[in-house]
């Protein structure tokens, strides 16, 4: 393993080469050499995870080749913008879109995406919410005459080469709001929560999920060992607890969360048990878009900016 010389850069980029040296485990500030060019545009046989920095909410691409699956849309029109640098020139279709769970910082950006772009299906649970960002993304996917599977009833998405398994899904019926839950509405334990898998690589994808929900994976059959974390509800005080890390046991961690947000988000206790374990952890206000690239069997992770 190449360890390279400390720089600290201002801004940064990688342009990913499988077949170089896998930098697993190396603090972000020791993986560059010289600013780069950022690519999530992985070439033939290669699979980028992109969490997108949208300010406070999540948006995440996983895409191959001209094949993509979009979860969540952020609070506002940023991901167009996103997209639009993370697609190929000229692709205006998604095969795949997953709303994790109806809150305004996950569907509000999706309700435009489905008027930009040619979506061919949606996964959604039949949770609703009273706001007009929601009401407009079921009036386009009505519209648009888009096919919605139920996370309940279709455990397993295939996108290309990708391979997306729920783990976890709400219903409308079985919401309830809690003090575990961060939220009175009750609608982040509804969250989907799903694993993306790419050849032998995993990626956990929590959506808002709190510690509540944690505690049902960890007592379920499914095996949660991932090799990369997208950290649930914006690594709020509700979310990660320390036997959920160790059950996971990611290299690397990717939080989404807004600069100098109203909640406070992240948790200081949750970027230390990052931190404390050893994981190689990214926040999206700090770090920007993070951006991960796997051929199935490597895997290798990088940031617009390093602190």
């Amino acid at each position: 393993m190449t360890i390279f010389t400390k720089k600290k850069i201002k801004s940064w980029t990688l342009a990913f080469a499988l077949g170089g040296s896998l930098m697993v485990g190396v603090p972000a500030l020791e993986r560059a050499t010289a600013p780069v060019a950022l690519s999530s545009k992985a070439t033939a046989g290669q699979m980028s995870l992109t969490v997108f920095d949208v300010g406070q909410g999540d948006s995440i691409l996983a895409q191959v080749g001209d094949k993509q699956i979009l979860i969540d849309g952020g609070p506002d029109s940023t991901v167009l913008e996103r997209l639009g640098n993370a697609m190929p020139a000229g692709d205006r279709e998604i095969d795949l879109v997953i709303l994790t769970h109806p809150h305004s910082d996950h569907v509000n950006g999706l309700a435009q995406v489905l008027s930009r772009y040619k979506v061919d299906k949606i996964m959604a649970t039949d949770v609703t919410a009273p706001i007009v960002s929601f009401r407009t993304w079921r009036s386009e996917i009505m519209q648009n005459n888009i096919p919605v599977d139920d996370p309940q009833k279709i455990k397993t998405e295939r996108v290309g080469d990708m391979e997306y398994d729920v783990l976890s899904a709400g219903t409308e019926a079985g919401i309830r709001g809690s003090e575990h839950d961060g939220n009175s509405d009750g609608l982040n334990d509804s969250s989907i929560v799903g694993m993306l898998k790419f050849g032998q690589k995993r990626f956990l994808l929590m959506g808002d999920a709190t510690t509540v929900i944690e505690d049902k994976l960890m007592a379920a059959p499914d095996d949660l060992k991932a090799d990369f974390l997208k950290v649930g509800h914006h690594g709020s005080n509700y979310s990660t607890s320390e036997k959920f890390i160790d059950a996971v046991a990611p290299v690397y961690a990717a939080t989404s969360v807004g600069a100098k947000n109203p909640y406070g988000n992240p948790a200081w206790r949750v970027m230390q048990l990052i931190k404390n374990k050893g994981i190689v952890g990214y926040r999206t206000d700090e770090n920007g878009t993070v951006t991960a690239l796997t051929d199935g069997s490597s895997l290798q992770v990088a940031s617009e900016r390093v602190r």
